[in-house]
């Protein structure tokens, strides 16, 4: 190593530009006493081709920008290294920005002290590499504390305005609205608790990414895009909530979302003229939204809400992307609690998604399914991030994802997560829960399903396989089946017209009940009120949309919305 010389110049950024451009591999240079190149030197750079070539040049080569011959960038670098008599030239690459990064020179004046081309210039490419990665760790390590100082910065200015759009929602519910202002309303108190939630676990995410080494597990080491801090950190967020609402507050916003976000401009302003929802052509196509909660006494569980809500919001929302037509299931079960050696509580929940949807390829589920950034059509909206988000949450709570898909025929994610049975009542929204005095009322009574069948045409050629139309009337029948058997201890019985139902209580299809409009069901009432009216529930299929007011002497005429 030789002291740094006061006689030593920066390298002008011409030069520079010349010699990365000439020499992008490396380059040794020879100097004899006098500062000239060596005759080998000089030799080895020029060959009898490029003689050739230089008497072979035409008047319009010599009209162009003379270029640096070999002796004058041999002076001009003796000039940033003055008596050199050997100089390494070897360029650092940087491949995240694609460009060079810097050139750097080694030179000696020792005249026994000779330079290896092979040797040497190995050497200065192998620390070189080593100089790049620690670059490339500054900048990731910079990055990082952009991102986190920029979610950090801008906390406080969304959580404000979320505060004041769910008082305003909760001020407006206790204030006298129709039944569709009042659905509207909730809709609002939905989506503002599932983005506040979504907020704060992003926030409490990069806290605890961010955290310091010891609060990570021993014996774990660090993986690419794999978080490795401890899970009782994490449980340290979570609160007992109703995960049974929460799945169903999600559901409601993500899919009345969907569906205005398909409504063109001249249909909103429709909507905002005339107080009824648009149904666009593609709407009018959109599957239906089946869901299937399993029945529980206490659907009470310790979880971070807001890791919950994006695990649904992402996986929902994909199937709510790729699916045109058909059906989509969200399905929620849990095994029993078990009692742990300490004592501790805890149910196995599995939430199912399933869609008939366009599918994925065999080839993108084995290799780029989890890949952030990554889509199977990348002509599709997004960014890619859904999958590559969910995982992350469920390996934070250290659950297991499993997805099968066959393209044309659809998908299903299944996630399994422990969550610990939670210690704390609800009983502040306990007391709000209409679903117990529900529950007692219709407890023992029947019910008949009405429109629920579904046949294949008998022109059509047997192939064993059930269409989409078929699994969608069988999974939404199964479905109300179960919500009423399960969650109200009904008895469900089934009937082809609503003529032949006797029960107190009637569910009929949308499609089976518009039927009966077109034939004139409403003008054969008789018109005589009876005492006590049947329930009649009539069960949307189609999007979320204003319901009509219809009156009948025998029965009370409820919509249900979907989902």
């Amino acid at each position: 190593m030789h002291q740094s010389s006061k006689l030593h110049l920066g390298v002008p950024e011409s030069l520079l530009r010349k010699l990365l451009r000439r020499y992008p591999h490396g380059k040794v240079f020879n100097f004899d006493d006098d500062g000239s190149l060596s005759a080998s030197e000089g030799a080895s750079d020029t060959s009898i081709e490029e003689a050739r070539k230089s008497e072979e040049s035409t008047h319009q080569d010599r009209l162009k920008p003379r270029k640096m011959s070999r002796e004058e960038e041999a002076k001009a670098i003796l000039k940033v290294c003055p008596g050199a008599r050997c100089v390494a030239f070897f360029p650092l690459w940087d491949s995240h920005k694609e460009r060079w990064f810097v050139g750097s020179l080694a030179w000696t004046t020792d005249p026994t002290r000779v330079l290896d081309p092979e040797e040497d210039l190995t050497y200065l490419a192998a620390f070189g590499n080593s100089i790049m990665a620690e670059v490339s760790r500054l900048n990731a390590v910079m990055s990082s504390q952009m991102k986190n100082s920029f979610i950090s910065g801008i906390s406080h200015e969304l959580r404000s305005p979320l505060h004041g759009v769910l008082a305003s929602a909760e001020f407006l519910q206790d204030s006298t609205m129709n039944e569709q202002q009042q659905e509207m309303v909730s809709i609002i108190g939905f989506c503002g608790r599932t983005l506040l939630d979504t907020l704060n676990h992003v926030l409490d995410f990069t806290k605890l990414r961010n955290a310091p080494k010891h609060t990570q597990e021993p014996g774990r080491r660090n993986q690419p895009n794999e978080f490795s801090f401890s899970r009782d950190r994490l449980l340290q967020e979570s609160i007992p909530v109703d995960l049974r609402v929460l799945t169903e507050e999600v559901i409601d916003g993500v899919y009345v979302g969907n569906c205005f976000a398909k409504s063109s401009p001249m249909n909103k302003d429709v909507l905002m003229a005339s107080g009824h929802s648009p149904q666009t052509k593609s709407q009018a196509s959109a599957p239906m939204i089946i869901l299937d909660l399993e029945p529980r006494s206490n659907w009470a569980l310790d979880i971070d809400p807001g890791a919950w809500r994006r695990l649904i919001m992402n996986i929902f929302g994909n199937a709510l992307k790729y699916t045109e037509t058909g059906f989509i299931r969200v399905s929620l079960k849990s095994s029993d609690d078990v009692q742990s050696a300490e004592g501790i509580s805890s149910s196995m929940v599995t939430l199912i998604v399933t869609d008939t949807g366009k599918g994925i390829s065999q080839e993108f589920l084995n290799h780029q399914m989890y890949t952030p950034f990554a889509q199977e059509d990348s002509l599709a909206a997004g960014s890619g991030l859904g999958l590559s988000i969910v995982r992350h949450i469920v390996n934070e709570l250290r659950g297991t994802i499993e997805i099968e898909s066959a393209q044309g025929s659809g998908t299903e994610v299944k996630i399994i997560i422990s969550l610990r049975s939670s210690n704390v009542s609800l009983s502040s929204s306990a007391s709000l829960d209409p679903l117990p005095l529900v529950q007692k009322n219709l407890r023992g009574l029947d019910a008949c399903l009405v429109g629920f069948h579904m046949f294949p045409d008998i022109g059509d050629e047997p192939t064993g396989i059930m269409s989409v139309e078929a699994k969608r009337i069988f999974s939404f029948k199964s479905s109300i089946t179960s919500l009423l058997s399960g969650w109200f201890e009904m008895r469900v019985l089934a009937a082809p017209t609503l003529e032949e139902s006797t029960m107190k209580v009637s569910c009929i299809m949308e499609s089976t009940f518009d039927e009966m409009l077109s034939a004139g069901w409403l003008g054969a009432d008789s018109g005589t009120h009876q005492t006590e009216k049947s329930l009649l529930l009539v069960l949307r299929t189609e999007p979320y949309q204003s319901c009509p007011s219809l009156s009948h002497s025998k029965y009370d005429i409820i919509y249900v919305q979907q989902p």
